[in-house]
């Protein structure tokens, strides 16, 4: 798909540079597999990242990823050139990574501070809004999920079972992404355990296929 992509997008479309946006392990990987791509910028892996890659034309392709929940952010520069034709001939990269210091040295832009601060406002009673309460942590931890069950895994699940009326229910680990603390429990808490805009499916499966979905 990303073969065919870049592919309409500078033969059909008259693209000069094409830039893939990737949630995948080993985007150097994938980037070294693809023509027409001229940069990747990656997510899911969690790491800092900046390399370039032979693509299998012989061109190169660059391959950025920014860390992890906004603790870096990558400022991209390109510098654009013409042939004496005036036609595109090539660019020239600079990739500058600013951490929470850095950014705190720019000034704030006044009319996107008071959008913020207007949405905010704005969400703030629905999100304070008590909606139950709970005896106990409900455990939402990224590495607990990923290695076995918890107790908000199955308050998820348990929901999804009293939503639908079905047998069994579960939920994929990245789905869940933020714990609960005890006593009240706000719409703020469950869309923080739950902020995608995701649907419940409910299917008829046979025991067969369930034991092969686990």
């Amino acid at each position: 798909y990303a073969k065919e992509s870049a592919r309409h997008l500078k033969e059909d479309l008259g693209c000069d540079i094409v830039i893939g946006l990737t949630h995948t392990l080993g985007p150097e990987e994938l980037a070294g597999q693809v023509d027409g791509v001229d940069i990747w910028l990656c997510g899911h892996e969690h790491i800092n990242l900046d390399e370039t890659v032979t693509t299998p034309d012989g061109g190169t392709a660059y391959v950025i990823e920014s860390g992890y929940y906004l603790q870096n952010v990558s400022l991209i520069e390109l510098e654009c050139f013409t042939d004496e034709n005036n036609e595109f001939s090539g660019f020239e990269l600079t990739h500058t990574v600013l951490n929470e210091e850095d950014a705190e040295a720019y000034a704030r832009d006044p009319e996107m501070t008071a959008l913020l601060n207007e949405i905010n406002d704005e969400q703030e009673e629905i999100l304070n809004t008590v909606v139950g309460q709970t005896p106990e942590y409900l455990d939402g931890d990224w590495y607990n999920l990923r290695i076995g069950e918890t107790n908000l895994g199955r308050v998820v699940a348990d929901a999804y079972l009293l939503e639908t009326g079905a047998d069994v229910a579960f939920e994929n680990a990245g789905g869940i992404r933020t714990s609960i603390k005890a006593g009240d429990v706000t719409y703020g808490d469950i869309i923080g355990v739950s902020p995608y805009g995701n649907y419940i499916v409910t299917k008829k499966l046979t025991g067969a296929q369930l034991l092969d979905v686990f």
